[in-house]
């Protein structure tokens, strides 16, 4: 009797269970945020046992961060957007694209409540600076960008302030405005963080 070889790799349906797990932790922790979605209720929506969703990710924190996917292109956007186009625009393009990924409902309730996470919570604040702010630095290190890690903070710091003010505490008139306008707001001050000369500057301050 011929001998049945079975083939090695991934069992049918492991690929689709692990997609609804991180389905679910995508709504919830989008809905709940960090510090209140469990992974029993991740089980619970995704309809499968608590166990099985500890052993695909090991961790709240490690499924934090395949439910972010969305957001963490961010970075590698911004990496684009450093390295072509007119440096004059760069404040303009990175602007929109900024307050486009915070208004795009998928991304901006990641961050919205990433950033509630990371203020009460130090470990949701590890998690952040893991799937944002880290790659953002390492975008601007690769840049042609002088300071390049100041400049960055600098720009982040526009950017966690408009989370802030317009998306968390929504704060009038700044919450209601229309993104074009929003846009052409912050971008004179991104591209001041960008493109100045920030030597001259502290100079003139000092």
């Amino acid at each position: 009797m011929d001998k049945i070889i079975k083939k090695a790799g991934r069992r049918p349906g492991q690929n689709k269970t692990k997609t609804s797990i991180v389905a679910a932790a995508e709504a919830l922790f989008a809905k709940e945020g960090f510090d209140h979605t469990t992974i029993r209720a991740i089980a619970t929506q995704a309809e499968v046992d608590p166990a099985l969703v500890m052993h695909y990710f090991g961790s709240k924190q490690a499924l934090f961060i395949a439910a972010t996917a969305p957001s963490q292109q961010m970075p590698h956007k911004i990496a684009q957007e450093l390295s072509r186009g007119n440096p004059e625009t760069m404040g303009l393009r990175l602007a929109t694209l900024f307050v486009g990924m915070l208004e795009a409902k998928p991304t901006s309730h990641i961050v919205v409540n990433a950033l509630k996470a990371a203020i009460r919570i130090p470990g949701a604040a590890a998690l952040l600076k893991t799937v944002l702010v880290r790659p953002i630095l390492k975008a601007f290190r690769e840049s042609a960008l002088d300071h390049a890690e100041l400049r960055a903070t600098l720009a982040q710091s526009q950017l966690v302030g408009i989370v802030m003010t317009r998306y968390i505490l929504k704060i009038e008139p700044l919450a209601s405005l229309p993104p074009e306008e929003l846009i052409a707001y912050i971008a004179p001050t991104l591209q001041r963080y960008l493109t100045d000369d920030l030597n001259n500057n502290k100079k003139e301050v000092l």
